[in-house]
């Protein structure tokens, strides 16, 4: 739930809040609930009705106090992953300094591309791919049929996949599959 929160409201702690919210609201709304859906599905419906909310809620504070301060840059932005562990512990810091670069840069740009995807395939991304949802409980969620849904995934993968291109093309290299 944090991570399709996350995904929602582009910041790891509102998207705690927002997942707690959605908690309450479904604690008090379990009566209501009548079982047409999978129980996921609809406490995932919650879920993003609530980081709408929380958007449309946030949005003009937002534009007011960046105007003012300017950038605001949160000092620990990617250091953790969308489930609150760290992408390299501290603690466990043994990589080779130029692994660990690359590996950030292909986090970032991984990252990147999802987020530049259209707000449909993004989600229909994130749920299918990173989190496993079946097809099926996707186009129950976002409310589309399963073709669309299909639709939807392959055009991501193939918007992925043309973004990786152009990206070592202008590095002047080309992926392994491309060079051979």
């Amino acid at each position: 739930m944090v991570g399709l929160a996350t995904l929602r409201v582009g910041n790891f702690s509102v998207a705690e809040e927002v997942v707690q919210e959605t908690w309450l609201a479904a604690i008090d709304a379990l009566p209501k609930f009548q079982g047409r859906s999978s129980l996921r599905t609809w406490l995932f419906r919650i879920l993003a009705k609530r980081a709408a909310k929380h958007i449309r809620r946030e949005s003009l504070v937002a534009r007011i106090f960046a105007r003012r301060s300017g950038a605001h840059r949160d000092p620990l932005a990617g250091r953790f992953t969308a489930r609150g562990d760290w992408i390299v512990s501290p603690a466990q810091n043994t990589w080779d300094p130029e692994e660990q670069l690359i590996s950030r840069e292909r986090s970032e740009w991984v990252r990147g591309a999802i987020a530049a995807l259209p707000p449909r395939q993004r989600d229909v991304i994130y749920l299918r791919d990173l989190e496993g949802w079946s097809s099926e409980d996707v186009s129950d969620f976002l409310r589309i049929t399963r073709g669309h849904q299909r639709v939807l995934r392959h055009r991501a993968h193939a918007a992925l996949y043309n973004l990786y291109l152009d990206h070592f093309s202008q590095k002047g290299s080309r992926p392994k599959s491309e060079a051979q």
